[in-house]
């Protein structure tokens, strides 16, 4: 299943955009990926955040290029994708609904934590599911713009 969904993200024009972030080390500060349940939306999250932060890419790459970056997945097999694989990345966060709503405690608890430098990652990466089910009040504190500078730094 992962091979077949490997394939089909890496042919698609949203695999070709992130491959091309990743070649040109063009990170984002956010990424949205929309589309209808079940098109593999969080596995594409989760595979640019294991590109970004794979050892064995990293060991083969030229210094400060990831040029040899030639899918979205990372190696598969280095500390760093298998504890990501896992859900148990120190860096890597993931948020999802409380019941049915991202609750503005979550959001707050998520800013905390990406104001801090990445524990053992060279990129922090925070995936938000079902994004949509995020409160107006929530919404409003992800986005005010001290909050989107306190992020950045």
């Amino acid at each position: 299943m992962k091979n077949l969904l490997q394939q089909h993200l890496i042919e698609s024009r949203p695999g070709a955009i992130l491959q091309t972030l990743l070649k040109r080390q063009l990170l984002p500060q956010a990424l949205i990926l929309t589309g209808p349940e079940g098109v593999g939306q969080a596995e594409a999250a989760e595979a640019f955040a294991m590109a970004c932060n794979c050892f064995e890419t990293a060991r083969r790459a030229e210094p400060k290029s990831l040029t040899l970056l030639s899918t979205l997945w990372g190696c598969g097999q280095c500390r760093s994708c298998l504890k990501i694989q896992s859900d148990s990345h120190p860096d890597i966060l993931r948020i999802k609904p409380i019941g049915q709503t991202l609750r503005i405690k979550q959001i707050r608890a998520m800013l905390d934590n990406v104001a801090l430098k990445p524990y053992e990652a060279r990129r922090r990466f925070v995936l938000i599911a079902e994004a949509d089910r995020m409160t107006p009040v929530s919404y409003t504190h992800l986005t005010l713009p001290t909050n989107v500078q306190q992020c950045r730094s």
